[in-house]
């Protein structure tokens, strides 16, 4: 009886020195909270390896207006560009560690000034996967040239339309012949060099329904490696057209496999990955994601104003680069709680309403590299991404 109630007390004491210690690591002074590598699983003792997923917009502007985009472009909206100060203590804190670098995510980044100058510094510090989302109107043969130099290992274009009218009812200010006569040169430029990568990609929304296959017909000639169709607000259609739309998808998987074309939709509401890797005849099953979301871990976007964000779903910055440096907002008290929370196994009530289902971007990063690797062998001229801590080839 005495050895039942002794066990019982150490029981009860055993649980309250782990409540206590919870506590202790729940508020724990700042300086005493633990840094990016600490955090990041899977990672050395001594903290080295790159893990960041690091989406820098260095700029406000665009040079379209396009009917779905959520950003604000108003006439007479002040210009905002990253300050080169401020972009060099991010690029001396975050680079060493990051294994991809976007330098663009809702705005134009040929419309930078200095662009390449930025670019050059992530080179500098050895980022084994650099990428731009662009519009490709900039996109002139001197650009060419100089993208050419660059370190740039991945081009993202933008294009939501096949043909011209639909695509310059979506994308209001473009020109079709532009886009086309700057992805001919552009081609032409980079010749047989693996490098950098072309990916076509489309918002698929109800004006472009119809032009799905179209799009592979139509860019096919400009060897792109992937042609990615994202649905609006990473939602599924009108229950009316979701028929058309998966019949729709499926014509243009075809058509990539016939053209050696990486095929992705995202977020896989009716072709996964899995499904894409069978019908290239891949015998690798679908790398399944670990549980539970690492973008709070891994991932880093900033905005132009200074804003950072610890997740790509995110509408409340975890703080600002003018009032903190990124060092002080990563170890802050806003990304301690997500992390501890989603270490704790009880996703923060934000995360309720993500509507990423592969949880985060880095589960996609992870996701898309298995992808690529499997079909490389398979589709010849189909070059895999370069993965973590993997040397970039020239």
């Amino acid at each position: 009886m005495l050895r039942d109630g002794a066990e019982a007390l150490l029981r009860k004491f055993l649980l309250l020195v782990h409540r206590t210690r919870s506590l202790q690591r729940m508020f724990a002074p700042r300086h005493s909270r633990p840094g990016p590598g600490e955090w990041q699983p899977g990672m050395s003792e001594n903290g080295a390896g790159r893990f960041l997923e690091v989406y820098l917009d260095l700029t406000n502007q665009c040079n379209l207006r396009c009917v779905m985009c959520q950003t604000p472009h108003a006439p007479g909206m002040p210009t905002q560009q990253l300050g080169w100060d401020v972009y060099e203590s991010l690029a001396q804190a975050l680079f060493p560690s990051t294994a991809n670098a976007v330098l663009s995510c809702l705005h134009e980044p040929l419309m930078v000034r200095g662009f390449f100058d930025f670019l050059k510094r992530v080179e500098d510090f050895g980022v084994p996967q650099i990428t731009i989302t662009t519009n490709a109107l900039f996109m002139r043969p001197k650009m060419c040239h100089k993208i050419m130099e660059s370190g740039l290992t991945d081009i993202h274009v933008s294009v939501d339309g096949a043909s011209a009218e639909v695509y310059e009812s979506i994308r209001l200010g473009a020109k079709m012949s532009t886009l086309l006569s700057n992805l001919a040169a552009f081609c032409e430029i980079r010749g047989e060099q693996a490098l950098p990568r072309l990916q076509i990609q489309a918002v698929v929304m109800p004006e472009n329904y119809h032009e799905i296959p179209l799009f592979v017909k139509n860019f096919a000639r400009f060897r792109p490696r992937r042609i990615l169709f994202i649905h609006k607000d990473l939602k599924p259609p009108e229950a009316s057209q979701r028929a058309f739309v998966e019949r729709q998808l499926n014509k243009a998987l075809q058509a990539c496999i016939a053209e050696g074309i990486i095929f992705e939709e995202y977020p896989g509401l009716f072709v996964s990955a899995r499904q894409v890797l069978s019908a290239f005849g891949a015998t690798d099953a679908e790398e399944q994601p670990e549980a539970g979301c690492t973008d709070p871990f891994r991932f880093i976007r900033i905005q132009p104003d200074g804003d950072v964000f610890f997740c790509s779903g995110a509408r409340t910055p975890a703080g600002n680069l003018f009032r903190e440096n990124i060092t002080e907002i990563w170890n802050g008290s806003r990304a301690y709680r997500m992390r501890h929370a989603w270490q704790l196994g009880r996703p923060p009530p934000e995360c309720a309403t993500c509507s990423l289902p592969l949880k985060g971007t880095t589960r996609l990063m992870q996701l898309r590299r298995h992808v690529d690797e499997t079909l490389a062998p398979i589709v010849g001229r189909v070059q895999p991404l370069v993965g973590q801590d993997q040397p970039r080839a020239h």
